[in-house]
């Protein structure tokens, strides 16, 4: 089967993603409800409040709301195709390439496929990614830049880091 039955109930496939079916209810229940560092973090912290830390440090920034929701969407694909560490992700060529086709449909979805490849998000994210591990790890010294904010690593509930991550979207979406 090559199919995915979503949250929502749609039929989803990776390997041909039709732009109609994703939804970003699906992509915030699912990245609520998986963790960031393949579990080896303190407490569970969730893929959508990773990507929401990475939305607040893009506005205090200053950048604008189409960079803010790329830093929204960044992990999206997550929702549909799970995630790997960093380490084995960069080994499998395969999997980058399925993985990159499938964020180019869901950035065109929401009307920035132009930003897929933009530095502003990249560097939040490898910013965020480090003080995730420094922080929730207790790696020490991998923070090479400190974020603006300060990022919000506490433990919350799925179902309210799933309804913050919707609330952002759509207020997100409505200023574009």
């Amino acid at each position: 089967m090559d199919k995915m039955t979503t949250y929502s109930g749609r039929q989803f496939t990776v390997f041909n993603p039709d732009i109609e079916v994703i939804d970003i209810v699906d992509i915030g229940h699912a990245l609520s409800l998986l963790c960031r560092g393949n579990g080896h973090v303190k407490h569970f912290y969730s893929v959508a409040q990773h990507c929401l830390n990475c939305v607040a440090e893009a506005k205090a920034r200053g950048y604008s709301s189409r960079i803010q929701l790329a830093c929204l969407l960044h992990d999206a694909t997550e929702a549909y195709m799970a995630d790997l560490i960093r380490p084995i992700k960069n080994e499998i060529p395969l999997y980058r390439e399925i993985e990159n086709r499938l964020q180019m449909v869901i950035f065109k979805k929401y009307g920035i496929d132009d930003l897929v490849d933009d530095v502003h998000w990249i560097e939040i994210d490898d910013i965020m990614c480090d003080y995730d591990v420094q922080y929730l790890l207790n790696e020490k010294g991998v923070v090479k830049i400190t974020p603006i904010i300060e990022p919000d690593i506490e433990l919350h509930l799925c179902s309210e880091i799933e309804q913050r991550y919707v609330e952002c979207f759509e207020e997100l979406i409505s200023e574009l």
